[in-house]
C-alpha cells in the first residue's frame, strides 16, 4: 500500500504552533509561510523543538539586524544603498 505525505499549513507563527499541528493532526510535515516573515529564526526554533534540544535563540539574528542597520543606515526602510 502506498501512502501520500500530508503537510499541515496555516497559522503557523511559532515552533509551538508547528509542533501542536503535528500532534493534533498527525500530519507528516508543516509548511511555514507568513510565520517566518520578520521571524527567520522560527526554523531554528522548530528544529530544536522537534529534536528536543535547547534552542540557540534569536541572539544571532538580533546582532545581524543591528549590524545591517548600523552599516547601511536605512536598511530596514527598503532604501539600502541609497545615497539620497
Amino acid at each position: 500500500m502506498r501512502t501520500i505525505p500530508v503537510l499541515g499549513n496555516g497559522d503557523v507563527m511559532t515552533a509551538r504552533d508547528a509542533t501542536a499541528m503535528v500532534a493534533d493532526t498527525g500530519c507528516d510535515g508543516v509548511v511555514i509561510g507568513r510565520g517566518c516573515l520578520g521571524r527567520p529564526w522560527i526554523f531554528g526554533e522548530l528544529e530544536a523543538a522537534l529534536r528536543g534540544i535547547r534552542c540557540p535563540g534569536r541572539r544571532g539574528w538580533v546582532w545581524w539586524q543591528m549590524s545591517c542597520a548600523a552599516t547601511s543606515g536605512s536598511w530596514w526602510s527598503g532604501t539600502a544603498g541609497s545615497t539620497a
